[in-house]
């Protein structure tokens, strides 16, 4: 399938092509198969990104459908960051429970300017105390890290209902600053 702009209410591609194999019993009770993506720009109200290309495969039944995902980007744009690359792989479910395990990763990431503009406040917190200093640096480093970081997290999301459920499992950030963020030693943070 190629298209060379697929528009809907809410979002909108640019140069999509999907190559699909699709195997199917002779009831049409069951199926399988992959797809390989490849879409110039995908943009819509939460943003927008460019280059997206990979491969997902699937298997299921009209009650469950699941299989492994690997989508790769470049640019990838929000109101609450901004990425030159961004990653996803792991594998998925889809039905009455839907789920995701996986990994996300990005590079060259950072916060926009009206986030970091709300850290900026925190320079002048405690001021004439003795702990001014180490807010002021903590603020200016908070800054920093947020105009240029990259990394990856392993996460688990399911969602059943209305209910979703996270669990971050690992994340590991460094900045262009030298900071580095790693966590996951154990069973991990549930949201």
């Amino acid at each position: 399938i190629q298209a060379a702009r697929i528009a809907c209410p809410d979002a909108s591609a640019t140069q999509a092509s999907v190559k699909t194999r699709v195997a199917l019993e002779a009831s049409l009770a069951r199926w399988s198969g992959s797809a390989d993506l490849n879409v110039a720009t995908i943009g819509s109200s939460f943003g927008s990104l460019s280059r997206l290309r990979g491969k997902m495969d699937f298997s299921g039944d009209r009650h469950r459908t699941g299989g492994r995902v690997a989508l790769r980007s470049e640019a990838l744009a929000s109101r609450e960051i901004h990425v030159s690359s961004a990653a996803v792989s792991g594998r998925y479910t889809l039905g009455e429970t839907s789920d995701f395990q996986g990994e996300v990763a990005v590079q060259g990431a950072r916060l926009p300017s009206s986030l970091l503009s709300r850290v900026a406040v925190f320079n002048n917190a405690g001021q004439g105390s003795p702990v001014a200093p180490l807010v002021r640096q903590l603020a200016r480093a908070l800054g920093e890290a947020g105009r240029g970081f990259g990394g990856s997290a392993k996460l688990e999301v399911a969602a059943v209902g209305d209910r979703t459920g996270l669990r971050l499992q690992q994340l590991d950030l460094a900045t262009h600053s030298g900071a580095r963020l790693r966590f996951g030693r154990g069973t991990g943070l549930g949201l």
